[in-house]
């Protein structure tokens, strides 16, 4: 829950850091860029608190990340997770679907 609160503040940061500079187009572009990835990490941190707080069961978790990725990739951006890094019950029987899931991408 932290980590979505740190990045809704440096969003908030971000926006007005660049209206501060808005007739420097090159500042404006990298805060732009800046803001894009952390929004993108919203939503990979928001699939994350879902399934912690058992919204979303392991396979749903793992669908929706696997799309998030695959949406990613389509529109030229390297997601900032790999499957192989989500955080799973290890003494979950079902968590040896995230190699299965590795081996797809």
């Amino acid at each position: 829950m932290s980590r979505i609160g740190e990045r809704v503040l440096l969003q908030d940061d971000l926006l007005r850091t660049a209206w501060i500079v808005r007739r420097n187009d090159q500042a404006v572009r990298e805060l732009c860029d800046r803001l894009a990835d952390v929004c993108l990490e919203l939503l990979f941190l928001d699939l994350e608190f879902r399934h912690l707080v058992e919204e979303l069961t392991d396979d749903e978790y793992f669908l929706e990340v696997a799309r998030l990725i695959t949406q990613c990739r389509t529109a030229g951006i390297d997601p900032p997770v790999r499957l192989d890094t989500l955080d799973i019950r290890e003494d979950d029987p079902r968590s040896t679907r995230r190699s299965d899931l590795d081996d797809a991408f």
